[in-house]
């Protein structure tokens, strides 16, 4: 079960972030797609190059092309001239992990302007900008206008959250054959393909397909999907001849509720159960792992094993916030509203700036009549994250239920032009201003 270029992980573009296996950067190159294995650049055996310097790169490339100063715009045996330096840059992991970015990418610094992703030439050239570098690539025949369109720029547009991707540009990055098939599968399972008809027919398309990584893509896709949709595309999955696909189903038909299945994908479900319990077994030292056990347990109303799974997690990782989150929720599903509060509170006193914390802590005073006592913990939630319409939100509405809609009005006007979503702020204000002029209907 691979990581998928998900934000965290990769940047926009693809890139590598966070300190992930090279494994999810080498299936974005087209080394890869031309059918390079590790064992022709590195010996199986010692991991080492098997040739120093460019030199390995020149196993394949002509030297007469690729080893001139014309190609690599930097002086020969300089620094600038080492292949890698551009076209595998690296990132310092553990401070003294130089990882190289095996996406093989040629440098193209105006995705660096558009969407901050990192820019090949600065990790050098740090006293210049992304611009300057455009400049020069431009000027050396090498610039935008010059280089064939790239999936790169169209996925990062897509996946940018001020832009929303429009049904061609999901056709472009799931269907074009230049597309690796990582990134057409982080398209599919983002959620992306539950906006538009026609993406969701790709998306359907896509859960036929003969290649597994494609399926599994889409098979996490389907977890955006509506229930109608659902209920009729993962039971197949529960059969499908790959392990992954088979466990990401299982919790989208556990969430339709076992009450809904036919006999006939109630006893389908029994195996993959099994399977699910086993491989968070296999992990069972980490507390993702356990979580997931408690989630499962949870959808099987079996909640005296889901609540020892969650608090086994806690137990391995005392920081862990989907434990947390989890746990929480299983006590309100409880009517445990103080269970609920005590764990929250021990949760905000080891991660203090995790807003979520306030956010259900406040929500749980809410279920107890307590309105004026959860008032500080939404403001603290809207304070910790100043960009998330959520979090504003309700502490407006908790304002507007305590009788102060004039004070919630103002307090969503103030934090307006901090918001990405300033049109979800715009509704409530319109909501609590109408509800203010008509009393009677608030009563």
């Amino acid at each position: 079960m691979p990581s998928l270029i998900d934000p965290g992980l990769y940047y926009a573009d693809g890139q590598q972030r966070d300190e992930v296996y090279v494994y999810g950067s080498f299936l974005q190159s087209k080394m890869y797609a031309a059918g390079v294995t590790c064992s022709d650049c590195h010996n199986p055996h010692s991991l080492e190059l098997k040739a120093p310097g460019p030199q390995v790169c020149l196993q394949c490339h002509a030297a007469e092309t690729f080893a001139t100063e014309e190609h690599t715009l930097h002086a020969a045996d300089s620094a600038g001239a080492d292949c890698v330096e551009c076209h595998m840059p690296p990132s310092n992991y553990m401070q003294i992990d130089a990882r190289h970015d095996h996406g093989m990418r040629i440098p193209r610094p105006w995705l660096s302007e558009t969407f901050g992703t990192p820019d090949a030439c600065q990790k050098c050239h740090s006293d210049k900008t992304s611009a300057w570098a455009t400049q020069i690539l431009t000027k050396r025949g090498k610039g935008p206008d010059k280089l064939q369109p790239h999936w790169s720029e169209t996925f990062a547009l897509a996946l940018n959250a001020n832009s929303q991707p429009s049904p061609d540009q999901l056709q472009q990055i799931a269907m074009a054959a230049e597309t690796p098939e990582i990134i057409r599968a982080t398209a599919f399972s983002n959620g992306l393909y539950s906006m538009h008809p026609e993406a969701l027919a790709m998306l359907e398309e896509q859960l036929q397909s003969s290649n597994n990584m494609l399926r599994w893509g889409a098979a996490r896709g389907l977890n955006y999907a509506n229930p109608a949709t659902q209920a009729r595309l993962a039971p197949a999955l529960l059969s499908d001849s790959v392990k992954a696909i088979r466990l990401e189903a299982l919790p989208i038909m556990l969430s339709l509720g076992t009450d809904t299945l036919s006999g006939a994908q109630q006893r389908a479900l029994q195996p993959v159960i099994e399977e699910y319990i086993a491989a968070a077994e296999a992990n069972s030292e980490r507390a993702e792992a356990q979580v997931n056990l408690g989630n499962m347990y949870r959808e099987l109303q079996r909640l005296g094993l889901a609540e020892t799974a969650y608090k086994t997690g806690l137990r391995l990782n005392p920081d862990f916030i989907p434990a947390y989150v989890n746990l929480a929720d299983l006590y309100r599903l409880q009517q445990r509203e103080a269970d609920a509060r005590a764990l929250l509170q021990q949760g905000i006193e080891r991660q203090p700036r995790q807003a979520m914390l306030y956010q259900l802590l406040g929500l749980s005073f809410v279920r107890d009549g307590q309105t004026e006592a959860a008032l500080r913990y939404f403001r603290s939630a809207a304070d910790l994250s100043p960009t998330e319409a959520r979090y504003a939100i309700t502490f407006g509405l908790a304002l507007e239920a305590v009788q102060k809609p004039q004070e919630a009005v103002a307090y969503l006007e103030s934090v307006r032009s901090n918001l990405a979503n300033q049109r979800d702020i715009d509704t409530t204000i319109a909501m609590i201003l109408s509800r203010a002029q008509s009393p009677a209907v608030n009563q």
